[in-house]
């Protein structure tokens, strides 16, 4: 992980690389978790015929939540966490849950808007 870093952020030195703590992680997991929940209250019904700017918010949601946890998941105290929170283990099979609809939502967009500079759906 440590020589993917240095190749990607082009930083040299072993000591200039700089990750968050693990709190600061799952900090950065359950806010993303939050925002998540709030659109999925807010478009219970979502679909790919929804409008463009709620099926832009869930997508968007979806992948910050996405990256918050691949990067939570590389800390040693996730796997004694997943184990023992109850609440953890809900919000990741939430998570789980979403995914085709994620790519349903993302693949409704990219046809709809293939060329909206405002809009990145890489992720």
């Amino acid at each position: 992980m440590e020589e993917a870093t240095k190749l990607y952020s082009q930083v040299q030195e072993e000591t200039a690389l700089v990750y968050p703590s693990y709190e600061k992680s799952m900090g950065r997991f359950i806010a993303a978790y939050d925002k998540f929940r709030q659109i999925l209250d807010q478009n219970a019904e979502i679909s790919e015929h929804s409008p463009i700017g709620e099926r832009v918010d869930f997508v968007k949601s979806f992948q910050e939540l996405n990256k918050s946890f691949e990067a939570l998941v590389t800390y040693n105290e996730y796997n004694d966490e997943i184990e023992s929170s109850e609440r953890l283990s809900d919000q990741v099979k939430i998570l789980e849950g979403y995914v085709g609809l994620y790519n349903t939502l993302k693949g409704s967009l990219v046809a709809d808007e293939p060329d909206d500079p405002d809009v990145d759906f890489s992720g």
